[in-house]
């Protein structure tokens, strides 16, 4: 075994026995420092926006002049503990004992070490892929601590940036009184896995991207935009829901007390004209609508399949729905309905 390997493999035992003080020898301790400043430093930024507390309360500390304190190995000591209790036991030991050297790309004084360990995802084993970068000190080999820690700091500097830039865009110069002021929230879209800003806020409400579009607010009217944040369908109802089955319901833009529901495809045409009180989603070819205070099902053609007779419905799922009835006793009753309209009771 290589002095390489040898290293990677007392920082895997150090953790598999929780020892942290050989987990801290086996690191580089410039890296280390380095690190703790940068946790310190955020958790100033962090506390001007209340995002603080709960971060040190996971450290076991309370206040911003406790991690201020803390030595670099008193710091990473905690973050060690707090890793550790993120994992249970069991689950540390099988990564620890599965985890499998794949490649080690070494240098005189740097290297990087491969490696192949399971996770546990939703109570499911899967194998992922790791990377480690070495230093050598003198005659030993350090490790750089890696932490998810950074990519976390990475997207809040982000967010501190977008927030002190669009800070310094406030326009309050031509106020007549305070009462003049009202409050909105702009709303964006994020990469799920990333977490990064892939549309910029700049809708007043916006929706899940179902079918390739999503439904946004622009000003007082609502329209869709696709996945490239270009708007596809012209903001110009009061109200929309999601795509389904190529069909969304919009609310009509009138002076109404009660404006009513239609739907719309994919080129933003009406084809169900305005006419209902409420909608669900379309699901395996029917979707719950509502009239005259009863739900009923309606297909994809508009046509009603199912009577409005119901106190409520729900989209339909692996051929069921759920609804709600008053019988003659007037007591409500829940049943299951399939595309046929037969019920059955929910006992």
């Amino acid at each position: 075994m290589t002095a390489i390997e040898q290293a990677f493999k007392n920082y895997l035992k150090a953790i598999y026995s929780r020892d942290f003080k050989a987990m801290y020898k086996a690191l580089h301790e410039d890296d280390m420092q380095n690190f703790r400043n940068k946790v310190v430093e955020f958790a100033h930024k962090m506390d001007e926006f209340g995002e603080t507390l709960d971060f040190l309360k996971k450290l076991g500390l309370e206040s911003l002049p406790e991690i201020n304190s803390l030595s670099t190995y008193e710091f990473m000591t905690s973050i060690f503990k707090l890793i550790s209790r993120e994992i249970s036991i069991d689950n540390l030991n099988k990564i620890l004992s599965e985890t499998k050297i794949t490649k080690v790309d070494s240098g005189e004084y740097y290297t990087s070490v491969e490696y192949e360990y399971p996770i546990n995802m939703f109570d499911e084993w899967e194998t992922y892929s790791g990377e480690v970068k070495m230093v050598k000190v003198v005659d030993e080999w350090k490790i750089l601590f890696k932490s998810g820690l950074e990519a976390v700091l990475s997207r809040f500097q982000e967010d501190i940036d977008r927030y002190f830039d669009r800070k310094s865009r406030d326009n309050l110069s031509n106020l007549g009184f305070e009462g003049d002021l009202t409050t909105f929230r702009l709303e964006g879209y994020k990469d799920l896995v990333t977490g990064k800003v892939v549309i910029e806020p700049r809708f007043r409400d916006a929706g899940d991207f179902a079918e390739g579009l999503a439904y946004v607010q622009v000003f007082s009217k609502y329209g869709y935009i696709n996945t490239k944040g270009e708007i596809e369908i012209k903001p110009q109802f009061s109200d929309a829901k999601d795509f389904s089955q190529n069909l969304a319901a919009v609310k009509t833009e009138t002076t109404e007390e009660n404006p009513l529901w239609g739907f719309i495809n994919k080129k933003g045409k009406l084809v169900f004209p305005y006419q209902f009180e409420n909608t669900r989603n379309f699901s395996k070819g029917l979707c719950a609508a509502q009239k005259d205070e009863k739900w009923g099902y309606i297909d994809t053609k508009g046509n009603l399949v199912i009577p409005y007779e119901y106190h409520s419905a729900t989209d339909f799922d692996k051929g069921k729905a759920i609804v709600e009835k008053y019988t003659e006793d007037g007591e409500l009753e829940e049943f299951t309905i399939d595309k046929n309209g037969n019920l059955k009771k929910l006992e």
